[in-house]
């Protein structure tokens, strides 16, 4: 923070490898000696790793300005996650599994925009400290992307769960009023 302003950037990219049991055989019960074959749990992945990806990008300043009243904002772009569709399956003598059909590659979540601002006002008391009065907006667009969907379509019944199906979706606008004090 130098000339009563300050400003900060990054990039992030991961990347993550999940190794899956591709062989297929598992002891049913903890002191079970017996190995049992389900054809279930060879069918994830090729060869049983998977690699997904994320980046992330965050722009973050502020500025003072006269009177000691601050105006910050953080602005950050991140990916959406990646995933592949699954199914249900009922396998004799394993019960109902949920077996990917897509790779975890195939299909990414949409990627998501969120810009937060702040301004303050402080006052100072002499010895007896500093009160700073402050309002934070969350999410200053609206921004109504959507964070989470079903990714298995399950069951004809009355309720049978959809593809897609939205559950979750971004927080709407809040806006917050605080107050700080230092001493």
């Amino acid at each position: 923070f130098t000339g009563k302003w300050m400003m900060l950037s990054s990039f992030e990219y991961t990347w993550s490898t999940m190794l899956h049991d591709t062989t297929g055989y598992i002891r049913l019960a903890q002191n079970d000696p017996a190995l049992h074959y389900l054809p279930a749990r060879r069918l994830f992945g090729d060869n049983g790793l998977e690699t997904s990806t994320l980046w992330n990008y965050k722009l973050i300043g502020r500025y003072l300005l006269p009177y000691d009243v601050g105006m910050s904002g953080s602005w950050k772009l991140q990916s959406g996650q990646q995933y592949g569709r699954t199914i249900q399956v009922a396998f004799p003598g394993d019960g109902t599994r949920t077996v990917r059909v897509e790779p975890v590659t195939a299909n990414r979540y949409p990627n998501v925009s969120i810009l937060d601002v702040r301004f303050d006002k402080s006052f100072r008391f002499g010895k007896a400290g500093k009160i700073t009065g402050m309002v934070d907006m969350f999410n200053l667009t609206n921004s109504g992307t959507v964070t989470a969907f079903r990714l298995t379509t399950a069951g004809a019944g009355a309720y049978p769960t959809l593809y897609r199906e939205v559950t979750g979706l971004l927080d709407p606008r809040i806006i917050r009023f605080g107050v700080r004090y230092s001493f």
